[in-house]
């Protein structure tokens, strides 16, 4: 059940603290800024909670004097269940903050008012069936993967190898989450890889953003309302993924402090930490992105090093620009997309050595992977055959 108590701030203002504890799911902890949003968190977060733990089962009571065997005793759709309940706490947190930010009504996921974790893993909950931690082995993924692709769909059709694997990561995710939770080893971790899938099994994603429809985009921006601070960290955060061709992630949590000015230009030095490959990488700033950092310095917060401070959290930002690109009538491009158009964009017309410098700079191991995100037009093509 949920408990709401009064918290004074330093300003003078009150804070409401919203706690829900329910047995078989993890405390959630939230503040909030008065007492209507408190009640209306703690009565749609409950009713998740209880409506997530009846999709099938509960963690079971754990022995604290073996850790390690009762973690491999418990069962998987248990851990699922559980994982969904504070994940779905967490996006409830990432949609307030979004509404907040400048998004207004109508604000949606993926998937209506749920995130892609939460459809996939209600079905993950039923598929895993009986299965303990201890069974998750290649052999029962491979099993599970050959299950699901002789099962249908609720509308019918034949689950696809990417589904699996967002499925199986799922599982992977929750038991991490779990052994975590029980500060114990988390055997689990590998029992999964793509490998077991055939070769070219993913779908090839080749979206590429017109001049067009990056105009539209921008233009759908400019529609915020001015009173919202996050107006134009929107508009900025894109111009600088096509000009640097840098992840979400980096972005998001980049700092003033990480731009370096050398005697040969300007750069951006993305610390370890906050790449995928998690190694230091240097991206040289183009004029354009120059002039980005320098609007950015200038609406600076006294009380942030971080460049889009006004954008909330890494999953805010991602489904916040899904639903830009929908308005703009630009439905299937995601921000991921960002980085396939820039690095298109960088590639073209480039020699052999530039291009392998162009791999350097996006962070690319080898030029396979560079070839997957590399999608000229029809145009470009013959613009480079002269």
């Amino acid at each position: 059940m949920g408990n709401i108590t009064m918290q004074p701030r330093s300003d003078g203002t009150v804070a409401y603290q919203v706690q829900i504890r329910i047995k078989h799911a993890p405390r959630i902890t939230k503040t909030l800024d008065t007492m209507e949003l408190a009640k209306e968190f703690e009565r749609e977060t409950e009713a998740d909670i209880r409506r997530q733990l009846k999709l099938k089962g509960t963690l079971s009571a754990f022995d604290m004097s073996d850790p390690d065997a009762s973690f491999r005793k418990e069962r998987v759709d248990g851990i699922v269940t559980a994982f969904l309940v504070a994940k779905m706490a967490e996006y409830k947190a990432a949609k307030e903050a979004l509404r907040r930010n400048g998004m207004g009504k109508g604000f949606t996921g993926a998937r209506g008012e749920h995130p892609w974790y939460e459809f996939h893993g209600r079905t993950v909950a039923v598929e895993v069936r009986d299965a303990t931690v201890g069974q998750l082995r290649q052999r029962w993924a491979r099993d599970y993967i050959t299950r699901m692709l002789g099962t249908k769909t609720p509308v019918g059709r034949p689950y696809t190898f990417s589904t699996i694997s967002r499925q199986l990561s799922i599982v992977r995710q929750a038991v991490a989450w779990r052994a975590e939770e029980l500060n114990v080893d988390p055997i689990a971790q590998f029992f999964f890889s793509k490998t077991m899938f055939p070769r070219k099994w993913q779908t090839k994603r080749d979206l590429r953003l017109s001049k067009a429809q990056e105009f539209a985009l921008m233009a759908r921006f400019r529609q915020i309302r001015s009173f919202y601070p996050s107006r134009p960290h929107w508009r900025l955060i894109t111009k600088l993924a096509l000009e640097t061709g840098a992840r979400l992630q980096e972005l998001r949590l980049a700092e003033f402090s990480e731009i370096q000015d050398r005697t040969d230009g300007q750069y951006w030095v993305i610390p370890a930490e906050h790449t995928k490959a998690k190694e230091e990488r240097t991206v040289p700033l183009s004029a354009a992105a120059r002039r980005i950092v320098r609007i950015l310095r200038r609406m600076k917060s006294p009380d942030s090093e971080e460049m889009f401070h006004f954008l909330g959290p890494e999953n805010c930002v991602s489904v916040g620009f899904r639903n830009f690109c929908k308005l703009a009538g630009l439905p299937q491009h995601t921000f991921h997309d960002l980085r396939h158009e820039a690095i298109s964009r960088m590639c073209t017309g480039k020699s052999e050595i530039q291009v392998l410098a162009i791999q350097r700079i996006v962070g690319h191991k080898g030029e396979d992977m560079l070839q997957r995100y590399y999608h000229p037009t029809d145009g470009e093509l013959i613009r480079m055959m002269g």
